[in-house]
């Protein structure tokens, strides 16, 4: 194999790194919108209790249809997110903007104790940070994909690599034994060895039977062909 086309199987390989690196982010976001929905739920159930057992008025905080909103809303949001919707993505980070000036604007003012509002304005400042992370993600993911379409149109993409990008998004996890690459192996790896002992993991992880010599050659003769 010459040069050329190891390099392009570590393009190749390096490509799939990004795209779940991407979708790892966004995955947090949008577990962060689904937290948030939960914690507006649990908000408004413990306003509803304490509204009961104190007399006052179950909506007393801008009825409860407010809340239902709210918490439609933010569920939206986060199914967007999950469908890689960069609008949605903005629209959850605009609204945590807007929840954390009012956590800030309200502290010692609401009839909440000033530590549970520096809590929820910590809580705030949390989710906007893991947002942004998660707009950039979406914003590179997008990329990558109209890349890769690009390249699988000009038929530059090596689509029969046993190498997926299924294999990329397995967590690489230490094997339970040490594993030896070869030195031809790391060299057609471009002298990544640890990219060579990640391949090596993959192919005993699918073999467990086999010996470690046996996977490097099954991977070496993957990255020849």
């Amino acid at each position: 194999m010459d040069s050329a086309t190891t390099q392009e199987k570590l393009v190749d390989f390096q490509h799939l790194i990004a795209v779940e690196t991407a979708r790892k982010q966004i995955r947090n976001a949008q577990l962060l919108t689904v937290f948030t929905g939960v914690a507006v739920i649990a908000a408004w159930l413990v306003g509803t209790f304490v509204a009961n057992i104190s007399g006052g008025s179950v909506n007393q905080s801008g009825s409860g249809y407010y809340w239902t909103l709210e918490v439609l809303f933010i569920f939206g949001m986060g199914y967007g997110i999950s469908r890689y919707n960069v609008l949605c993505s903005r629209l959850m980070f605009g609204y945590s903007v807007v929840g954390a000036l009012h956590a800030l604007l309200t502290i010692g003012v609401t009839s909440l104790g000033i530590s549970a509002r520096i809590g929820a304005l910590s809580y705030k400042i949390y989710a906007l940070y893991y947002l942004w992370i998660g707009i950039d993600a979406m914003q590179r993911y997008h990329l990558l994909m109209k890349k890769e379409r690009s390249l699988a149109a000009d038929g530059a993409v090596n689509t029969r690599s046993q190498f997926t990008e299924q294999d990329a998004l397995q967590p690489r996890s230490a094997p339970a034994e040490p594993l030896n690459p070869t030195p031809e192996l790391v060299g057609l790896c471009g002298g990544d060895s640890t990219q060579a002992q990640w391949l090596l993991s993959k192919a005993k992880s699918k073999h467990p039977d086999r010996s470690v010599a046996w996977c490097n050659q099954q991977v070496i003769e993957q990255l020849s062909t």
